[in-house]
């Protein structure tokens, strides 16, 4: 994007090894004896998004000239340190995290070595971003959220950095510290074990129950942490730490390096609930519930189901309703609309019709914020 030479790149065909290059952004395959085709990639790390060139052929004799163009990225530079004794390990992801209101979680992650206790990690796309580092294979060293205090298990202290491509970006020092686990039982309302799950930490880190009932959630750093379960197939959000509805009022789980604590959830009463819009055949719908409170994305369906999209709810939320004949996604706020049933409490709702323009609007509702929040533990 700027024109100049990329110098330091890696030009690479199916054999893996970086080509040589020959003057400033210049990479050289050859000689051959034969004709010759190659699948070539390159990259640049960090700087560079990597590029897939695809093939080039080239005859004896003959020499093929290709030009390039790498689009550059954000860098995010993390001094690091680590408990006295213990070396940093070859490798650290960072992941970049746009966890927005009212939207499904993104982020994209990049690998790297720590050289002299600074990362430089990339590239990465324009736009504020919260920072999650782990190491790779979540060894002696936990995970952690980047914050100005060097490290939490809580995102909500992790604060958004702004990325800009060509910049590198350095934020406070990190505290690497010894990782701990988080294990437990999960039972549901009734009382049965839950034995089809997934359990999260924080977001980013996950393990799935194999029918047992129970989980295990390792490579922790030594701070507090919420756990959120998901249904194992369609990761609906089933309930957080605590037996919470939502994020805010989730229990704190205190990890200790190098030992495990023990957080059996209770699951609180889950709803289902079948969305219909008038005008919108129902194969065509993309339904998607976020929490009411947090508007963390809770539930979703759609997308070529010939029957009835189902949602699984555990608490208040709001719906958004996104379909090809619809000219814009519609929003559902049972506070505005009280003549249209919908569940409190452990009442339940089975169905649920939408009606664009009537119960159902183009205007994104507010979430609710009439309450202060729990004490954190």
């Amino acid at each position: 994007m700027t024109g100049q030479p990329v110098t330091g790149a890696c030009v690479y065909s199916s054999s893996g090894a970086c080509t040589t290059e020959t003057a400033d952004g210049v990479y050289t395959f050859g000689p051959f004896i034969a004709v010759t085709t190659l699948e070539l990639w390159a990259s640049h790390y960090p700087n560079h998004f990597p590029v897939t060139i695809g093939s080039a052929g080239v005859s004896f004799g003959q020499i093929q000239s290709l030009t390039v163009r790498m689009t550059p990225g954000a860098v995010v530079e993390v001094p690091l340190t680590a408990p006295s004794g213990v070396a940093l390990p070859d490798q650290i992801c960072v992941a970049a995290v746009r966890n927005g209101s009212l939207s499904r979680l993104a982020y994209e992650s990049q690998c790297a070595k720590p050289v002299d206790g600074r990362l430089l990690a990339g590239p990465f796309n324009a736009g504020p971003a919260q920072f999650f580092l782990r190491e790779p294979s979540f060894g002696y060293l936990g995970s952690q959220w980047a914050t100005a205090t060097g490290g939490s298990g809580d995102d909500r202290e992790a604060p958004a950095y702004a990325l800009s491509v060509g910049t590198v970006t350095t934020i406070p020092t990190q505290h690497l510290g010894q990782a701990g686990t988080i294990w437990g039982q999960v039972t549901g309302a009734d009382g049965m074990t839950l034995k089809q799950f997934c359990a999260v930490a924080s977001l980013l880190v996950t393990t799935c129950s194999e029918g047992a009932g129970s989980y295990i959630l390792s490579g922790l750093g030594p701070y507090k942490w919420r756990v959120r379960v998901d249904s194992r197939g369609t990761r609906d959000v089933l309930g957080w730490s605590g037996g919470a509805e939502n994020s805010r009022d989730a229990t704190l789980v205190q990890v200790v390096g190098g030992r495990g604590v023990r957080a059996d959830i209770d699951l609180p009463t889950l709803k289902t609930v079948v969305v219909s819009v008038a005008g919108a055949p129902q194969q065509t719908l993309q339904v998607d519930a976020f929490d009411a409170t947090t508007g963390d994305w809770e539930s979703g369906d759609g997308g070529g189901y010939a029957l009835d999209t189902g949602l699984t709810l555990n608490g208040p939320v709001l719906i958004r309703v996104q379909s090809p004949v619809l000219a814009q996604p519609c929003w559902y706020d049972p506070r505005r609309f009280t003549t249209q049933p919908y569940y409190t409490g452990k009442a339940q709702l089975n169905w649920l019709t939408l009606t664009p323009g009537v119960n159902c609007t183009a205007d994104r509702p507010p979430l609710i914020s009439d309450r202060p929040a729990l004490p954190r533990r």
